[in-house]
């Protein structure tokens, strides 16, 4: 993995490592059909609720809505570390980068747990793009009202920042048996990036 791609690629295993960690108990109650039991939440996908204090309309069921379905890492904890010594100067791992096909074998998901989890988006229809070199993710395209069904939330405009931005109403909510194998989303709550940040 070259030296220039591996920063952008730190900051997407940091974002995988800490959604790698949040997926929760059975979420409480959902507005998605079925039993809330066959439901797991998909912690840090509630927007903070300041963003969500000033409505700005509705979203089109029709509207088109492009993410991307992250994968919960093997051994979070460990890639974690690695990110952390290949980092650190000093570190007896400082530079000494994985190839991507060496990242997959030490820390990407299983392809039957890619497998499952690109059958569940087709099934819930989305068009499902490519999944990345690293198997951090895999990108998908549906309407608005698709992914309001897939994730157990509904969608709005809310003002943030003198912006308009689209963002759940609650937490996203994911089958219980993708459980494990899918860590979050990126892409279906939209951020502004706040100035000085």
């Amino acid at each position: 993995m070259k030296p220039a791609r591996w920063w952008a690629v730190t900051g997407a295993v940091a974002l995988g490592v800490s959604m790698a960690a949040m997926t929760g108990p059975p979420a409480a109650a959902s507005p998605h059909p079925g039993p809330a039991s066959h439901r797991i939440e998909l912690r840090g996908t509630l927007a903070p609720a300041r963003d969500r204090s000033r409505s700005a309309g509705t979203v089109a069921s029709a509207s088109q809505v492009s993410f991307d379905l992250m994968f919960s890492l093997r051994n979070a904890a460990a890639a974690q570390a690695f990110v952390q010594q290949v980092s650190s100067p000093g570190s007896a791992q400082f530079h000494h980068y994985l190839t991507d096909a060496q990242w997959v074998s030490r820390f990407g998901p299983t392809g039957a747990g890619m497998a499952k989890a690109e059958a569940w988006l087709r099934q819930e229809g989305f068009r499902v793009g490519s999944v990345a070199k690293d198997h951090l993710y895999v990108t998908a395209t549906g309407t608005a009202l698709r992914v309001e069904h897939a994730f157990g939330v509904k969608l709005g405009y809310y003002e943030v920042n003198g912006h308009r931005v689209r963002l759940a109403d609650g937490t996203m909510t994911i089958p219980a048996s993708l459980g494990g194998v899918v860590s979050g989303t990126v892409g279906v709550n939209q951020y502004v990036a706040t100035p000085g940040l």
